[in-house]
């Protein structure tokens, strides 16, 4: 998820040959226009993985116009401490936030945003995990996430990859089946495998 992989045509990571971060911004001021947010908090964990793209997104949409009004893009892991951050978002007037930090640190957040009454959009770059969400649905409502894979909803009918991945984790390892992770290293492994049938 880091753009180390950047270089060398013929390696590749979870998001492609080439991850260019700084795209990431005009995704997410889609986003923030279509839902008619003005004011922008950006969270993300203090590792490269997780803080990259928020803070390119963050630098994005200032540069654009965007009022980015809070920015913490040291959460220490696992993100318990997130309710201070959703107190200082709403003292910002936040309505719209952008969340690199993985599911159970999102729900955590989504519950102090619904805690200490931030009306606010929420867009996490991770956490599309459908038994988690189910668990809390009442915290769902304006989350929206940014999904690269196909949805694992889909019909399979049109995806036979899709449906391939699903019937080889539900036979091995079906509590990670709807999980994103899995489904990278599912991709990234597929295409290694091909790559090495393709080269004999």
């Amino acid at each position: 998820m880091t753009d180390n992989w950047n270089g060398p045509p013929n390696l590749f990571a979870a998001g492609g040959s080439v991850i260019y971060l700084a795209a990431e911004p005009t995704q997410v001021a889609y986003v923030v226009r279509a839902v008619k947010a003005t004011k922008v908090a950006i969270v993300a964990y203090g590792v490269a993985s997780s803080a990259a793209a928020c803070q390119a997104s963050g630098a994005g949409l200032a540069a654009a116009g965007f009022k980015v009004v809070y920015t913490h893009y040291k959460v220490n892991y696992p993100g318990t401490t997130v309710g201070t951050d959703v107190q200082r978002m709403k003292d910002a007037g936040a309505n719209f936030v952008l969340s690199c930090m993985d599911v159970q640190s999102n729900i955590t957040m989504a519950r102090a945003i619904q805690q200490y009454g931030l009306k606010s959009t929420q867009l996490w770059f991770n956490g599309n995990v459908q038994a988690t969400l189910d668990q809390n649905a009442s915290l769902m409502q304006g989350v929206y996430f940014k999904i690269q894979h196909v949805p694992f909803a889909a019909p399979q009918s049109d995806y036979p990859g899709l449906k391939t991945y699903l019937n080889a984790m539900k036979k091995y390892e079906p509590k990670y089946a709807e999980d994103e992770v899995a489904i990278q290293g599912w991709e990234s492994a597929s295409l290694f495998a091909a790559g090495v049938k393709a080269a004999g």
